[in-house]
């Protein structure tokens, strides 16, 4: 799947090893990237790459078009999104930490979907 659009990356040093790329991340207190485990952290884009240690360089779509893996449950097209305990993206249910929208529709968990980047806070 090719990913066409405008988009922004930044580059940051991952807290430790990813396990794979395309999962969702966050800034922890050190200044460097992890993947995120949950909804409750302040969501700072993708992790396109796959670091292998820590310090590895991530690079990390904050803004645009770009794909994500999807978790457990469905996902429609146009659904606001959020982080699952992995790192991957899910629906939101509530008020949470979002990562942006859904621009393909998934039912399979680990599928790799296309969205669109826009951090921010959210309620359904």
């Amino acid at each position: 799947m090719a990913i066409q659009g405008e988009r922004s990356l930044k580059s940051y040093a991952v807290a430790a090893a990813t396990g794979t790329s395309y999962v969702i991340g966050y800034i922890s207190a050190a200044n460097t990237i992890a993947r995120a485990t949950g909804s409750g952290t302040i969501i700072a884009g993708v992790i396109e790459n796959n670091p292998k240690v820590a310090d590895d360089v991530a690079s990390v779509c904050v803004l645009g078009m770009t794909k994500v893996h999807a978790g457990t449950g469905a996902i429609s097209r146009g659904d606001v999104l959020t982080a699952d305990s992995r790192g991957y993206a899910i629906a939101v249910t509530g008020t949470e930490y979002a990562i942006g929208t859904a621009e393909e529709a998934s039912t399979v968990d680990g599928q790799l979907i296309a969205i669109k980047v826009i951090p921010t806070v959210t309620g359904a």
